[in-house]
């Protein structure tokens, strides 16, 4: 059986290049304009979190607050694959990643775990918002922003 997102997904949703999203309640993937499944785990709250993904989403900086407001971790400013070199990360934007746990080598890595992937953190965290006019033509995003 499928069904359209609640109200507050379907907020986000309609202010995301994925513009509208239909669950398949069976698997639980969402399928969107651009087909790039909403990672489900990233919009429930805080104190609905598993423990692991509470411990990695801290090692990547969140709290209670950034975790449930979206764009208060600044690190979602940010592309998936920056954070795999994170000593480079740390050197050219110090303020966007100062919550992120000094222990973090690779968050990539962490986001992977968080059950991530590059669409669906690009997509739906950074908003396509560190891609160039040029990459979104090429991965033919760029018709949801026009």
């Amino acid at each position: 059986m499928m069904r359209l997102l609640n109200p507050f997904l379907l907020l986000l949703a309609t202010s995301s290049p994925a513009v509208l999203g239909i669950v398949d309640e069976e698997t639980g993937i969402v399928y969107g304009y651009y087909e790039i499944s909403i990672p489900r785990d990233r919009f429930q709250m805080w104190s609905d979190t598993s423990a692991n993904l509470m411990d990695l989403a801290e090692l990547m900086g969140y709290s209670g607050n950034s975790w449930e407001v979206l764009s208060q971790n600044p690190i979602e400013g940010l592309s998936f694959f920056e954070f795999e070199d994170m000593d480079r990360i740390r050197e050219e934007y110090e303020e966007i990643v100062e919550d992120v746990d000094d222990s973090v080598t690779n968050g990539t890595a962490i986001l992977e775990q968080m059950g991530f992937t590059e669409n669906s953190y690009d997509c739906w965290m950074n908003h396509f918002g560190w891609y160039a006019w040029d990459e979104l033509e090429q991965f033919n995003i760029d018709k949801a922003y026009m």
